[in-house]
């Protein structure tokens, strides 16, 4: 209701939500934080293998969701997609040729393979089981340039730096809009996905896999393979069936 409220208030003061700047970079989109770390703010606390558990999900769909957005986010470079193959985006390229060739990864930046692999070697590290979770969520997510998730990047479709500080995970993709409806639908998405997929154990799935580079190609599969019927499915109970259908209608590639 106060999302709504405030989205009457601004079109009523004549506010816009441009959709493209003159470099086509997106002039406006919207980010969506889900508490998941901070006790100050509502609903539970997730442990970090909870957390991995919601980003692996997200790979797995992520090209899912982009469809959610409208195609002006596609190639938007603030809010980059995570390929389950490798990066393919940076901030050097403009819009238009987002994609186009491989980003250097002179930093892994949005590099999932590589923020997989860091995640692994500091779980896997003597005394990391016997840390509490909030020095295990500094140790993977911190703010330190070395961490898995600083070397990931925080201009990608699903923010993870956030964690530290905010305790809040960090959802970029979508674009703006005054429509109240999509908004208000857009933000129960977000905290439905997290509560959906934070138990589903597919954190420790792929992460203690004993072929774990195999897995690494799983994952990819599955994130070439996923449809929106599939995580309609998959999140059944925790949101309206006709949810993925209402997004891409809007966004208009349905």
């Amino acid at each position: 209701a106060e999302v709504a409220c405030l989205l009457r208030l601004l079109r009523h003061m004549g506010a816009g939500a441009p959709p493209t700047s003159a470099t086509a970079a997106s002039a406006t989109n919207l980010h969506v934080h889900v508490n998941v770390r901070n006790p100050l703010a509502g609903g539970d606390l997730l442990s970090c293998d909870e957390v991995l558990s919601v980003f692996v999900a997200w790979v797995r769909y992520d090209a899912v969701t982009a469809r959610f957005a409208r195609p002006w986010m596609w190639r938007e470079a603030s809010t980059a997609p995570l390929y389950a193959s490798g990066a393919e985006f940076s901030w050097h390229e403009k819009a238009w040729e987002q994609g186009e060739g491989a980003h250097p990864n002179k930093y892994e930046m949005y590099d999932v393979p590589c923020f997989l692999r860091a995640v692994r070697a500091v779980r896997g590290a003597p005394g990391f089981a016997a840390l509490t979770d909030d020095e295990k969520v500094e140790r993977l997510f911190g703010r330190d340039p070395g961490t898995p998730a600083s070397r990931l990047g925080r201009y990608c479709a699903l923010n993870l730096r956030r964690l530290s500080g905010y305790g809040t995970l960090e959802v970029r993709r979508f674009h703006s809009t005054l429509d109240e409806a999509i908004v208000v639908r857009w933000v129960h998405f977000c905290g439905a996905f997290v509560e959906c997929f934070r138990s589903d154990g597919g954190a420790a799935a792929l992460l203690d896999a004993h072929d774990f580079e195999g897995a690494l190609r799983r994952l990819q599969a599955e994130q070439e393979g996923a449809t929106a019927d599939e995580l309609m499915r998959a999140m059944e109970g925790f949101v309206d069936e006709r949810t993925a259908a209402i997004f891409m209608e809007d966004a208009g590639v349905l």
